[in-house]
């Protein structure tokens, strides 16, 4: 991924439970059963960094658990890399506005986009209607506002 070094994201040698408060804290991953809707400003995401689903399966969320810390999992059925979820969270947070259908589009290869939660897929899909409408309501609002405009001018030229 190009460009990462531009990216607005705090360096510490320290952990992040001893930066952060605990109630700031969620921790993703994608065993949770806690799914993430929204990005909330003022919350601290991490990233789950240990592949644990073969020998350690469950580690990583039970010792999130154990310390206190909120858990959370993204609205889709396929395990991504590191890569992968930092690019899901800066499109829903810089480029989505709550929407994971846009997000998803523009963060996901098409290839792996098939993998959205059964349980979710009329909900993205809704949601995906909504913001079509939205988009044509904002096309016919253009398009009658510049009729409009053009309307005003013609009225101001023949007089």
């Amino acid at each position: 991924m190009n460009g990462f070094d531009k990216w607005n994201v705090a360096k510490h040698t320290e952990s992040f439970g001893e930066i952060f408060r605990k109630e700031e804290i969620i921790y993703l991953m994608s065993n949770s059963p806690n799914v993430l809707d929204i990005f909330e400003s003022n919350k601290i995401y991490i990233i789950g960094g240990m592949v644990d689903h073969n020998r350690l399966k469950g580690r990583t969320f039970g010792d999130a658990q154990n310390a206190g810390y909120n858990t959370a999992s993204l609205p889709i059925k396929k395990y991504f890399n590191l890569i992968q979820l930092f690019s899901i969270a800066l499109h829903f947070a810089n480029e989505g506005n709550g929407n994971w259908v846009k997000t998803l589009d523009l963060a996901l290869p098409k290839r792996i986009r098939a993998g959205i939660k059964p349980e979710y897929t009329d909900q993205l899909i809704e949601q995906k209607d909504i913001d079509e409408n939205a988009e044509v309501k904002k096309d016919e609002d253009q398009k009658e506002n510049f009729s409009d405009s053009q309307s005003e001018n013609d009225e101001q030229s023949t007089k």
